[in-house]
């Protein structure tokens, strides 16, 4: 005997939007809990630019998470497009979207990209992470992007936010 399944019994866009959400946070919160580790255990600051740039991806992701949820619209938006897309194009359009959209108004998420008179820069140096932390998030992104060997893994860091 099967059971008949209401209408009210399935989740909503909103719980599986905030399903996503809590995963995604999940996944962040490891990695940087990974990352206070291995700096307790190796010292205090990165000893490599890769470690750098991660630290750096962490940071400007809690700061501005809804990058990453413009970044995977777009993404999504191009899936239905094309097989494979650049993950440079769609951080390019998540600068255009930044940039578009009008002050206050209908657009509650302009506000925080606007600091000063200035705008904020989305380093390119933070895309190959997004793209990363999209495949890893959204299995149907999974290969849209070509991942390409870290060439920072053996490089010393820069240590632009602190000692030189």
């Amino acid at each position: 005997m099967t059971r008949k399944v209401h209408i009210r019994d399935l989740p909503s866009d909103k719980d599986v939007f905030m399903k996503a959400r809590r995963e995604q946070e999940e996944l962040v919160r490891t990695a940087v809990d990974k990352a206070k580790q291995q700096q307790q255990t190796l010292g205090s600051g990165p000893n490599t630019r890769q470690e750098e740039l991660e630290a750096r991806f962490r940071e400007f992701h809690d700061k501005y998470p809804y990058v990453f949820d413009w970044f995977c619209d777009f993404a999504h938006d191009m899936l239905e497009v094309c097989d494979h897309y650049s993950a440079y194009g769609i951080m390019h359009m998540v600068r255009y979207q930044a940039l578009a959209r009008p002050l206050g108004g209908s657009n509650p998420l302009r506000h925080p990209f606007r600091t000063n008179n200035r705008y904020l820069s989305i380093s390119n140096d933070l895309v190959p992470y997004y793209s990363r932390l999209a495949m890893e998030t959204d299995p149907r992104l999974e290969g849209f992007f070509t991942i390409r060997h870290l060439t920072t893994e053996d490089k010393r860091p820069h240590n632009f936010g602190g000692e030189a």
